[in-house]
């Protein structure tokens, strides 16, 4: 979801959102180690640990800095929840499956992994159901002053910052609807 936030809310092109969601994922490839390796070291608890207060720290950082819809602002929070999320996750997964016997940890990982599959499945669709039911409760006309009075203040911010005219023209045909 991140690409499509670059793409639809900060205006980048394809290929600059795909550049910019770098810096995310290449934390990825030593975070994993090192929590394999904190895990050897201290027990799973230290890297789960470690790991859950970096994603709520990362968590809290985007959701404190989104309304600034600049990426530099937004990246530490990213960088934050992808060291934290891998650690997190292969630690808690590598102790699940180490108290299986031997002959059967391939069921227990596949079983970890539809698990985790049918989890997300069923988080995204209670989660879009949430959405929805707040939506048909129209609960944005009791909001739609402080809304105007925010778009206008994103638009004229904006219009500050931008960086090429296809975006100057894009913010003006937005601006005509308000």
């Amino acid at each position: 979801f991140i690409i499509i936030y670059f793409q639809t809310v900060l205006c980048y092109s394809v290929l600059m959102a795909g550049v910019l969601s770098l810096p995310g994922t290449i934390p990825v490839l030593f975070a994993a180690p090192f929590g394999g390796y904190l895990r050897d070291k201290y027990g799973p608890q230290l890297p789960v640990v470690i790991g859950s207060l970096l994603i709520a720290i990362s968590s809290l950082w985007i959701a404190g800095f989104v309304w600034l819809y600049d990426f530099w602002y937004l990246m530490p929070g990213f960088i934050a929840f992808s060291i934290g999320a891998p650690m997190v996750v292969s630690t808690a997964r590598t102790a699940a499956i180490a108290n299986i016997a031997v002959q059967h940890r391939g069921v227990a990982s596949g079983i970890c992994n539809t698990a985790r599959q049918i989890g997300g499945t069923i988080g995204l669709a209670m989660m879009s159901t949430i959405v929805i039911s707040l939506d048909k409760l129209h609960l944005n006309k009791y909001n739609r002053f402080n809304k105007y009075i925010f778009y206008k203040f994103f638009y004229k911010v904006r219009r500050l910052t931008l960086h090429s005219k296809r975006e100057l023209s894009t913010i003006k045909i937005k601006e005509k609807f308000l």
